[in-house]
């Protein structure tokens, strides 16, 4: 058994941002105006460089960090059975996880302040098991009953991170980023994943998330309350079988037979909802989307393979 704290932290990693973007305006009350309101659009205010538009460049300026507790409890073949179970528990966060140029990711969404895109990376799961055995079955009596084994994985694992989205860039900053919605007062993000349900009219689930928890920011600013990849998707829950029979063809040579099963019980895994809380209405304001927190996707559902393996 190992016990494991494991943790980093990334320095001047690769991101992008506009270099040359729209100016800021500050109001009377401290808030900061990238735009203003022209009938049914936010019109940007003008750019650093008015005889350019966007210009995205790529630098290191990014930062993550890292901390998780690992577990691991290993059983080597004994009476014919070999397991492991191993248990991650970890949270990441950064700055720009997904922004690289070279995997085609959106930009920083304000590029005067670099810490309004820090949340959760990408790649984060909170929760994280996998457990698995193989098991020699004891049959010994002829050629037929004899070198047959079973194996099986179990995994279990947190759903990934996405980040709410106004759906249009009412704050006019124009920076190709994610544009995020305010957090609706006295309301709490840890509330705002229900689950939803299953609508058999569209065979996808509805309602995984309230996007009344979400209000549009004024015209001109960006969304305040809620950070990038703040609510959550479904996890991941799975059962993979597999039966193999070894054939022994003499000299150190011999043949595998195999049957897999992945996702046994052929539960469904439902993917990431879509995240576009608001539609740009004719008059200039936003109406909810109604497809708001709808899953579409899912994962693939059970699938049986055969294989056979020659080992020298």
């Amino acid at each position: 058994m190992t016990l494991a704290y494991v943790g980093s932290h990334g320095d001047r990693l690769q991101r992008q941002r506009d270099t040359n973007p729209v100016t800021s305006r500050t109001l009377a009350d401290g808030t900061v105006v990238y735009g203003i309101r022209n009938g049914a659009q936010t019109v940007p205010n003008p750019r650093v460089n008015p005889q350019f538009g966007q210009l995205i460049s790529a630098n290191t300026f990014a930062e993550s960090n890292y901390h998780s507790f690992q577990a691991a409890l290993n059983r080597r073949l004994s009476h014919n059975i070999q397991s492991q179970v191993s248990y991650t528990w970890s949270r990441c966060r950064d700055t720009a996880s997904g922004n690289s140029v070279f995997e085609g990711a959106a930009p920083a969404t304000n590029p005067y302040d670099d810490s309004y895109d820090y949340g959760t990376c990408e790649i984060d799961r909170t929760h994280n098991l996998r457990a698995s055995a193989i098991y020699q079955l004891p049959f010994t009596a002829n050629e037929f009953v004899s070198g047959w084994q079973v194996s099986g994985i179990i995994s279990a694992v947190s759903g990934a991170p996405f980040t709410p989205l106004v759906g249009f860039d009412q704050s006019g900053i124009s920076s190709g980023g994610n544009y995020r919605p305010n957090l609706a007062s006295g309301r709490s993000l840890e509330d705002a994943v229900s689950g939803g349900h299953l609508d058999t009219t569209c065979g996808c689930i509805v309602g995984y998330f309230d996007p009344t928890f979400f209000t549009l920011p004024a015209a001109g600013t960006l969304g305040t309350g809620v950070s990038r990849n703040s609510l959550r998707a479904p996890g991941l829950l799975t059962v993979d079988l597999g039966l193999s029979k070894n054939i022994s063809l003499g000299g150190g040579r011999r043949i595998q037979l195999r049957a897999e099963v992945f996702n046994l019980f052929n539960r469904v895994n439902y993917g990431s909802p879509n995240a576009g809380i608001f539609i740009a209405t004719a008059d200039g304001g936003a109406a909810y989307n109604a497809n708001a927190g709808q899953i579409t996707t899912a994962g693939a559902p059970r699938q049986v393979q055969f294989a056979a393996k020659l080992v020298f």
